[in-house]
């Protein structure tokens, strides 16, 4: 009997916390309902004042329409307020008709917490901390409506009315107060949160100029998304050249205007291969030449002892080395390096070797006449390890380099692959010009392609 009696009140107790979880959430701010711990500070406060039930739609949501049978944007006055501390009845007398209608309202921030089930029976309705029932204080509205309609922003943005209006926020399904705004010069009407309303208007005419770019973007409407992905506010800005509009997050609004139009991707183009002082004692004749695969530009460097393609990718350089001299040839990783952009150094770590120990030292590859390798070159400089995300990550190579205006000719590269051919140890410099290339160059000042 002592078991049956306990899965019963866990079994009530799951079924009030399923059913509290999806009460109504009216997020009126300070023209609502407050939160009280006592009945009788809501008496104090709330006996006789002026309300409007505003439910989450005109045609009222679920809780509004089976549990509540009040008129939506009609005047009430609070009659009675009646209960005890943990469940009220709000006693609401139509304005014109004097008809009287009930709301039961459960009142405790924790409302999922078990309380007998006498409590639950008829509540449909909650305050808490955070929400509460969907009375508007119709006075305090008036109050605030009057004495804000006509105000001035920058000139021309002119407060012309105050109402309650759908929200942003997706997960609030009931009205929240908005200023209606006028531009006086164009008639364009607005309707922003009353709390954002200076500062949207202060955003709006904003012009973003970009000195690569040939349009400019003007700030022509604000607004507020809530949503799984980003939650802020937003500006609508128009393209001076297209016309066309798009929504960029408040925060990065001069970067993200132009992301679209300095869209492209760094490319390196092997220039030349470094020879040493004594070119005759190391070096046979070279030749690089460019071979195009799979939107990949590989090169192909050979001499009288080697041949190698290679490329550079966003993060590491990829080749393949043949062995085409008379003799066997050591690849000496442990002193081979990458030069950036800036003229930093870093040694290179490559296949066979785990990141964790990328500073240890590495073994050198030996390369049988006729044979070769497929490899990787990475800057150790550019790799970490992510606590949070508990993996190792590779920053790109071309990370130190900003998008300036000589955007031709960014500077080079350099990946030195030391390779001993019988005693001697050629220090082969692979040299790699850096240029970045725009997918709409069409949008681009001529100066700069």
């Amino acid at each position: 009997m002592k078991k049956i009696f306990v899965l019963l009140v866990c079994s009530l107790s799951m079924l009030i916390s399923a059913f509290a979880e999806d009460y109504p959430k009216a997020h009126f701010g300070k023209f609502g309902i407050q939160h009280f711990e006592k009945v009788k500070l809501y008496r104090d406060a709330y006996l006789g004042q002026t309300v409007v039930y505003l439910p989450e739609t005109q045609g009222a949501g679920y809780y509004d329409k089976n549990y509540f049978k009040g008129k939506y944007n009609v005047p009430y006055t609070i009659k009675k307020i009646k209960g005890y501390d943990l469940c009220m009845t709000f006693v609401l007398q139509e304005v014109e008709t004097r008809k009287k209608v009930k709301m039961i309202v459960k009142n405790e921030a924790d409302y999922t917490s078990y309380q007998p089930i006498a409590l639950y029976q008829k509540t449909t309705f909650y305050i808490d901390d955070k929400s509460s029932i969907p009375l508007l204080l119709k006075d305090k509205f008036d109050e605030v409506k009057r004495a804000s309609v006509g105000t001035v922003f920058n000139g021309i943005y002119e407060i012309t009315d105050m109402i309650m209006a759908e929200s942003y926020d997706e997960s609030n399904k009931y009205p929240v107060p908005f200023f209606e705004i006028t531009n006086k010069e164009d008639g364009t009407i607005y309707q922003f949160p009353i709390d954002k309303a200076k500062e949207y208007c202060n955003a709006l005419g904003t012009v973003y100029t970009h000195n690569l770019v040939k349009a400019t973007y003007k700030v022509i409407d604000v607004t507020t998304a809530w949503n799984y992905w980003h939650v802020g506010t937003y500006y609508k800005v128009k393209n001076s050249v297209t016309g066309k509009t798009k929504d960029v997050p408040a925060k990065s609004s001069q970067e993200d205007c132009f992301k679209d139009d300095l869209a492209g991707a760094y490319i390196s183009i092997l220039s030349t291969v470094e020879k040493p002082l004594n070119p005759s004692e190391q070096y046979g004749e070279t030749k690089i030449i460019e071979k195009q695969e799979d939107d990949i530009t590989r090169y192909i460097y050979s001499d009288e002892n080697i041949n190698i393609t290679i490329y550079a990718l966003s993060t590491k350089f990829q080749y393949r080395l043949e062995n085409i001299s008379d003799n066997s040839i050591k690849v000496i990783f442990n002193d081979a390096a990458f030069v950036n952009f800036n003229g930093n150094t870093s040694k290179i770590t490559h296949i066979g070797t785990k990141y964790i120990d990328i500073e240890k030292y590495q073994l050198p590859i030996t390369i049988i006449k006729g044979a070769k390798i497929d490899d990787v070159a990475v800057p150790i400089s550019n790799v970490s390890y992510d606590d949070d995300k508990k993996e190792w990550i590779i920053d790109t190579i071309y990370q130190t380099y900003p998008i300036i205006s000589d955007i031709v000719h960014l500077g080079q590269i350099k990946l030195m692959l030391p390779i001993q051919i019988k005693d001697i140890v050629n220090e082969y410099v692979f040299v790699f010009d850096v240029k970045y290339i725009f997918e709409h160059p069409e949008r681009i000042k001529s100066e700069y392609l």
